[in-house]
């Protein structure tokens, strides 16, 4: 705003030719009278400003906005505040009505009415669908406990390690490396090998079981499997068989963990009375399952008398309470239920890491035992020490199986790495150099290699070549002829026990083996490798059983996966 003349008027003219007095005046009165002059000019703004402020409704509501008229108090000359800053606004009031109250409260209430009424149609709906009764049935499903062992997973405590600090930052040079010996070096397993000599099963019972499990299981098998027998060969025709042996199922309560890891190895009791399956895991347990059995631990006991993987199981008919087990730990043990102990029968010293990966009677006291540095070793159970009657260099690699001649007891075939079967004659073996009747090769690593148990007129080999070969094998002298070639998928991958195809015990024109197709499977062929059933059940039977077993008088297959479960067909 432009100062006025009259204001510019009252400023001290001093020393002038005209004017000889000098005229003094007080500064600070000259800026009392500015400001208030100043202020009139802008009042008559700030009342309009004032006035255009109107009362307004919002949904049933007032706002009334009021200002400050009262004259304002003088500023001091020093300082002059802002005009502006002497109107002071109130809080805002607001104002409800008692009619807008209960508005509200009538809409809520009908709106609960109707949400309540929505629930019970949607609830009948449901109802008249029975989708209420399919939820509880699934989750009586769902809830349903699982036979055999119960695997509880430990959560190990986080460790807490100490704040890592730099020693550039501290000044501190690299700390010297120090030198232990290799000597000196403890070696801590995390699965020992047990101590040389018999064990006791209440000693080498699985961790989870209690005392009363090998009590109850030890009493059972006592009482039901005491008999000695011997396996009859089943003279019945292949057809007429299989018309019988195709109405076996499987169904859930035929489903159970016996052990805790993979298995390794599967045998049936030979018993006609009991249905009882033994199989070793890859932690050396050796797990026995009572199939109809209904006690509190569902007729599965599990025991520890080994370190390794259980390669090899057998329940001789001759002997119904004994169970001989061997291990990659390098011992073979004999469990007796009569005793309750594992005897120690053959072991390998320490020192050696020498693997065993099978064996078999020669008569009910003497067997063969093939291992991994390629020797055949002889063993009798009959004498104290631990050691082999002959050691009997057959491979220059690794064996697999090592199969007697059912009749014949002198002659017996070996699987081995090196791709080759061979068929040797116990009587013409020596310790030095030995030399094969006959051999046959494969394009890979031969998986196992058996005797057909009734006769022995064939050989059955699994091979990683994906390939499973009958050889004829009536005439001993002369070289085996391959009967029968049959392309089947053998590449089961790390995680999976690799295929062995096993006979009927009391045929020798039926064989089964595990299988790699969808949905997961158990196949049975014959003779002339053609397959001629299939065992299967999706919604109990979910994974590979790599091994497989018949009972030898029943129409029963048992089979084992890699995750220590056990499918009985029956």
């Amino acid at each position: 705003m432009p100062v006025s003349s009259r204001r510019r008027s009252t400023r001290t003219k001093v020393d002038t030719k005209e004017n000889k007095d000098v005229l003094k005046v007080d500064p600070a009165a000259g800026r009392r009278s500015r400001s208030n002059r100043l202020l009139k000019e802008l009042e008559p703004d700030l009342r309009k400003d004032v006035a255009d402020e109107k009362t307004t409704a919002v949904r049933g509501r007032k706002r009334t906005v009021t200002t400050d008229t009262s004259p304002t108090r003088q500023p001091s000359p020093q300082k002059m505040p802002s005009p502006l800053k002497t109107i002071k606004q109130r809080p805002i009031k607001y104002e409800s009505t008692e009619s807008d109250t209960d508005a509200e409260i009538e809409d809520a209430v009908a709106y609960e009415k109707m949400r309540q009424e929505n629930i019970r149609a949607n609830a009948a709906f449901l109802t008249q669908l029975g989708i209420q009764e399919a939820k509880h049935q699934l989750h009586e499903l769902v809830r349903k406990p699982k036979k055999g062992l119960s695997v509880k997973r430990v959560v190990k405590p986080r460790e807490v390690l100490p704040q890592r600090r730099s020693l550039r930052i501290q000044n501190v040079g690299p700390p010297k490396p120090i030198y232990v010996p290799t000597e000196l070096m403890d070696r801590v397993e995390e699965h020992p090998r047990p101590p040389p000599g018999p064990l006791g099963m209440v000693e080498s019972l699985y961790e989870q079981l209690e005392e009363d499990a090998h009590k109850d299981f030890s009493a059972s098998v006592m009482k039901s499997c005491s008999k000695t027998m011997a396996i009859n060969p089943i003279s019945r025709d292949l057809k007429g068989f299989l018309k019988d042996f195709s109405k076996i199922r499987l169904t859930e309560d035929r489903v159970a963990k016996v052990v805790k890891d993979r298995i390794f190895s599967i045998a049936i009791h030979p018993s006609k009375d009991k249905v009882l399956v033994a199989v070793g895991d890859k932690w050396g347990r050796v797990g026995f399952w009572d199939v109809m059995s209904s006690d509190k631990h569902d007729g599965v006991v599990a025991y520890c008398p080994h370190a390794r993987p259980v390669n090899c199981l057998h329940l001789p008919p001759w002997a119904p309470l004994k169970t001989y087990s061997c291990s990659y730990d390098g011992s073979l043990r004999c469990g007796d239920f009569e005793k309750g102990v594992f005897d120690e029968v053959y072991s390998c010293p320490d020192d050696e890491d020498t693997l065993l990966r099978n064996f078999d009677f020669t008569s009910e006291h003497v067997m063969l035992v093939s291992q991994t540095d390629g020797c055949v070793a002889v063993v009798d159970v009959r004498t104290p020490q631990r050691s082999a009657e002959h050691l009997y260099q057959c491979h220059v690699k690794y064996l697999r199986t090592v199969s007697i001649h059912p009749v014949q007891k002198n002659y017996f075939v070996t699987a081995s790495v090196d791709t080759t079967v061979r068929l040797w004659d116990l009587r013409k073996m020596s310790k030095k150099s030995n030399t094969a009747i006959a051999e046959r090769r494969h394009g890979k690593s031969v998986d196992s290699a058996y005797f057909s148990p009734v006769t022995g007129k064939y050989i059955l080999s699994a091979s990683a070549d994906n390939t499973l070969n009958i050889f004829d094998s009536s005439d001993l002298t002369n070289d085996l002829t391959l009967k029968r070639s049959i392309r089947h998928d053998n590449h089961v991958g790390r995680w999976l026990t690799k295929f062995r195809a096993s006979w009927h015990p009391a045929r020798e024109d039926l064989f089964v083996v595990g299988s790699m197709k969808r949905p997961r499977q158990i196949e049975l062929y014959n003779d002339d490798g053609v397959e001629v059933q299939v065992l299967t059940n999706p919604g109990c039977l979910g994974s590979v059983c790599s091994l497989n077993a018949i009972h030898p008088s029943r129409n029963i297959v048992a089979g084992g996966n890699s995750s220590g479960r056990v499918h009985v067909f029956m």
